[in-house]
């Protein structure tokens, strides 16, 4: 399966790629995730990693970070469009992109179509805004088992901006002050 997750929101695509890596038992993660960055990655090392037999365990795990941002030459594109076409069935490959990918090109188009067949999965994680975004936060509160007044998460939103990380991080010391069913005010 191929996924694309792209966006401003870096909180929540760390923790898409988190959810697939979950699948992995830890004895055996060591051997079938591979991380890569898409500024020093060579199509044959990203084409290496993905055709690895997985290592006791069914799958594989690929993520290459701004893949798409940094793959600029019509050969390596069409290098990665080839790749994509004959990835293996045990070979998940993520393409986590900090911007949206360029519409225009035939890969990206070739993702899309194979998305609409259920063969790949195609994410956009846009920033949060309004009740979603306060939703979220309490979401996050109760997570760190505390409790988020209305107006307290308002505050937040004023101070720190939508930032997920710089949310989730503030909710966190926050609840550690509180204490474990403790209110933040």
């Amino acid at each position: 399966m191929i996924y694309l997750l792209y966006g401003p929101d870096d909180y929540a695509r760390t923790q898409a790629i988190a959810a697939l890596k979950q699948a992995f038992p830890p004895d055996v993660a060591t051997f079938n995730i591979t991380l890569l960055d898409g500024r020093t990655t060579k199509l044959a090392d990203l084409r290496t990693a993905c055709e690895a037999y997985p290592l006791l365990h069914d799958r594989r795990l690929v993520v290459v970070n701004d893949l798409l941002k940094y793959a600029k030459s019509a050969e390596v594109r069409e290098g990665l469009r080839k790749l994509i076409g004959s990835l293996p069935d045990s070979t998940d490959l993520v393409l986590n992109e900090a911007d949206a990918p360029d519409s225009r090109l035939a890969l990206v188009k070739d993702l899309q179509a194979q998305a609409k067949a259920k063969k790949a999965s195609v994410r956009e994680f846009g920033l949060l805004e309004g009740a979603a975004l306060i939703q979220w936060l309490n979401e996050q509160a109760r997570q760190h088992l505390v409790t988020l007044r209305p107006d307290a998460a308002q505050v937040l939103v004023e101070y720190v901006g939508a930032d997920s990380w710089a949310l989730h991080n503030e909710i966190a010391k926050l609840a550690a002050y509180v204490g474990p069913q403790g209110t933040i005010t």
